[in-house]
């Protein structure tokens, strides 16, 4: 984890040193993960006038002005796709160990430095066609619903078809006695009991 970690981290280094020299007229905010040493960035980037380290606040105002957002495994892909900023998702390097399947679905997948530029270049002449672009699957999709949506009817039916579909396999075709129930339920309070009780007499 250690290891792939620091390759991801100089990956990003390298990958905005190439950005900050392409796209001089841009701003690059580069936000350290809370954790991380921000002394760290400001001496590589000393000398990228236009790279900025910077993680004071939350990162929603920063979201909202942003034009573009680059990451690798990072929530804050999930929060920049919420928020339509346009995503380009950097991933040089992969591994199935260590993924962070949902965010890595958010934005344009690149695997090279000159990838990000052509996509960049694209975004900049075509905003609309970035944003939301994404490859989420169904499972995925769901999850965000709970965000951007009121489930609660959908979770009423839900609960409606999954007792349906219980009923359906029910070996008494769906006529379920209450009586019969109960009697199961004091049965199985007995057993429980009753083996409470043998096993005291089987502790070493």
């Amino acid at each position: 984890w250690w290891s792939y970690q620091r390759k991801m981290q100089a990956n990003m280094v390298a990958l905005l040193h190439k950005l900050s020299i392409a796209f001089p007229d841009k701003n690059f905010v580069l936000r350290p993960h809370p954790a991380e040493d921000s002394n760290f960035y400001e001496v590589v980037f000393e000398t990228a006038k236009n790279v900025f380290v910077n993680k004071t606040g939350t990162v929603q105002p920063w979201l909202m002005a942003a034009d573009l957002l680059v990451h690798d495994c990072c929530t804050t892909a999930v929060e920049s796709f919420l928020a339509e900023t346009p995503i380009i998702n950097y991933r040089p390097i992969e591994d199935e160990d260590f993924d962070v399947k949902f965010p890595n679905q958010c934005g344009t997948k690149c695997e090279s430095e000159d990838e990000v530029i052509e996509a960049i270049n694209n975004m900049r002449h075509d905003r609309e066609g970035f944003i939301k672009k994404n490859s989420l699957t169904p499972s995925s999709k769901s999850l965000l619903k709970n965000i951007e949506n009121d489930v609660y009817d959908d979770f009423i039916e839900l609960v409606k078809k999954m007792s349906r579909e219980k009923l359906a396999g029910n070996s008494c075709d769906g006529n379920i006695s209450i009586r019969s129930m109960r009697y199961r339920e004091i049965g199985n309070s007995l057993e429980q009991f009753s083996r409470r009780i043998l096993r005291a007499f089987f502790y070493l």
